[in-house]
């Protein structure tokens, strides 16, 4: 097998690793391969690597694999919140806050906590959003639950 690639401005595109170049020109139609024609590059070449001028090509970086945060269960949450603010008793008084709240957003994210069988990170920076414009909770304590420590999936 032969890997061939279309060498435009020093990048290579279309990659393609074929047996021939006779298969690979029987995928093509005749004037359009003519125009746009095909060379041999070395195994492994990627589309978009750049031709070192060299006979060798530096393939592109691929991006990051995007990282999903844990969709956390209602007693996930609830201990990982708990360890975040250093014990179950500080989220036990953050429900009681929220639920004497006479703010109606307020009872509104508390209903939402409470009912939840879920939490997506979004969404608890939302809830707690809330919960501290509601003097329900302090931003310390928002910033220790969403910080930069939310469990990842992997």
């Amino acid at each position: 097998m032969t890997t061939f690639a279309r060498l435009v401005r020093g990048i290579a595109l279309d990659c393609r690793v074929q047996a021939s170049a006779t298969e690979l020109a029987a995928c093509f139609h005749p004037d359009w391969l003519a125009a746009n024609p095909f060379t041999v590059v070395p195994d492994g070449t990627l589309h978009g690597a750049k031709d070192n001028g060299n006979g060798t090509f530096t393939n592109p970086v691929p991006p990051p694999v995007p990282v999903t945060p844990v969709i956390m269960t209602d007693k996930q949450f609830r201990k990982y919140a708990a360890q975040k603010l250093g014990g179950a008793a500080a989220v036990g008084l953050i429900d009681i806050a929220a639920e004497a709240s006479a703010n109606g957003d307020v009872r509104f994210a508390y209903r939402a906590w409470t009912k939840a069988q879920t939490f997506e990170k979004d969404e608890v920076e939302s809830l707690t959003a809330v919960l501290v414009a509601g003097n329900c909770m302090t931003n310390a304590q928002r910033n220790a639950i969403i910080g930069t420590n939310w469990p990842q999936a992997t």
